[in-house]
């Protein structure tokens, strides 16, 4: 029989371990980071897209500039054409038409003879009418293509009003003719008409013509020489004579021959 003791037997107590030391992670740069250097590659790209993006759409707007530089300048090749050469150009921008019309008018009836005013009113007349017809058949909408649609606008409204204001030549050239045949009031009437007309023509000449001088220069086409007359060359004048001016130079005098020798 066992014999038991006189307590309990104590147990060893058991030793608890250390804790274990935290892992530490310790992080790289900022610059080895691997999502730093995904986002500044992200942002590389994207510059270099943005420009490419940039330059294509220069380049596209400068191609489309001279596209519409080209346009604009062979319908003035057309416009110029067909202004009438009488016509004198005012710096820097203005053209004044048939600039001798109002130059004659005082002299019908007075310098003028009656069938030298008549001569003149048909002249005014036809070349009214010949450039009225050719600008009449420029087609703007075949030399300025649909993608300039404002321009093509423009264009159509400026060209109808010049057609119109030499349409009011063709009238006035006919009313030159009537006045030169005429006599007292009834001259006297038909002159205020003539003026009243030109200034009607003119208003709408410089209506029309300043719409074409802003899309030019917007354009960069010169535009103050474009539309002058050719100019005229004056010939080189003749020296005067020494008799005509009446300073003679004097002759020199003949040197004396030697005498022959005996």
């Amino acid at each position: 029989m066992a014999i038991k003791g006189k307590g309990r037997t104590r147990g060893r107590r058991a030793v608890a371990a250390p804790p274990k030391r935290a892992v530490v992670v310790r992080k790289p740069p900022i610059w080895r980071r691997r999502w730093v250097w995904l986002a500044v590659g992200l942002m590389a790209v994207g510059a270099i897209l943005a420009g490419v993006l940039v330059a294509m759409d220069a380049r596209s707007d400068s191609a489309r500039k001279d596209r519409e530089e080209k346009a604009v300048r062979s319908y003035l090749n057309q416009f110029r054409d067909h202004l009438p050469a009488d016509r004198t150009p005012v710096p820097p921008d203005v053209i004044v038409i048939f600039s001798s019309v109002s130059e004659n008018l005082s002299e019908i009836g007075t310098d003028l003879t009656a069938a030298e005013a008549g001569k003149i009113g048909e002249d005014v007349a036809a070349m009214a009418k010949e450039s009225a017809d050719g600008l009449e058949a420029v087609s703007v909408g075949k030399l300025i293509p649909q993608e300039f649609a404002q321009d093509r606008a423009e264009l159509n409204e400026a060209q109808f009003m010049i057609v119109q204001s030499y349409r009011l030549y063709e009238q006035i050239g006919g009313l030159i003719q009537a006045a030169a045949t005429a006599s007292g009031d009834q001259q006297t009437a038909i002159l205020d008409e003539v003026q009243l007309l030109m200034a009607r023509s003119g208003a709408l000449f410089d209506h029309g013509y300043i719409k074409i001088v802003r899309m030019a220069k917007r354009l960069g086409i010169p535009i103050e020489t474009t539309f002058q007359p050719s100019p005229v060359v004056p010939q080189p004048t003749a020296s005067p004579s020494p008799t005509a001016t009446g300073t003679e130079s004097p002759s020199p005098s003949p040197s004396p021959s030697p005498s022959p020798s005996a």
